[in-house]
């Protein structure tokens, strides 16, 4: 049984396999972020940040943030995060420098599953001397929750699919060319 994990790269138009030993890390990380329990348990201490409306079936959390008053947080969140197997060094987690941070959390009234997740950040890093300016724009949209019983990869997939560079190599690999 392959027990790698695919996942489509919609800028290169390609599918990527990460490899067997990755695929533990990258399942328990997606469960990490996909637990509302533990999303929410991290902003205990920021709770009267929250703002919180009723729309439809669904509720709507939103946390607007600067970066200092969050950046512990923020810090540890991406720290924590980041597989060591993915080539993220530590020095590169410590020039991390956070901006403007919002996240919107859409639960369902009834069940209070995820409906969407969005998270806008804006960051700098520094690699190998140079600055590099990161705005994030997640958009998550969750549905069909406990009801998928097995996923099959396509046999096309597994065929085309390209071994996966850690992407620290990828931009290091850039400046070094």
């Amino acid at each position: 049984m392959d027990e790698s994990t695919y996942v489509f790269d919609p800028q290169e138009d390609e599918w990527m396999k990460f490899p067997s030993e990755l695929s533990q890390e990258i399942i328990q990380l997606s469960d990490e972020q996909t637990d509302l329990g533990q999303q929410i348990d991290q902003f205990v201490e920021f709770v009267d940040d929250f703002t919180v409306e009723e729309d439809g079936d669904d509720y709507n959390l939103t946390l607007h943030a600067t970066g200092e008053k969050f950046h512990d947080l923020l810090y540890e969140t991406i720290k924590d995060s980041l597989p060591q197997d993915l080539g993220a060094d530590q020095d590169i987690v410590n020039s991390l420098k956070f901006g403007d941070v919002e996240y919107t959390i859409i639960l369902n009234k009834d069940t209070y599953y995820y409906s969407d997740l969005n998270v806008l950040m804006d960051y700098e890093m520094e690699l190998e001397g140079q600055k590099i300016d990161v705005h994030q724009d997640i958009q998550s949209t969750y549905s069909n929750h406990n009801t998928i019983n097995e996923i099959t990869v396509p046999q096309e997939v597994i065929d085309e699919a390209v071994e996966f560079e850690p992407i620290i190599t990828y931009i290091r690999n850039l400046f070094n060319t």
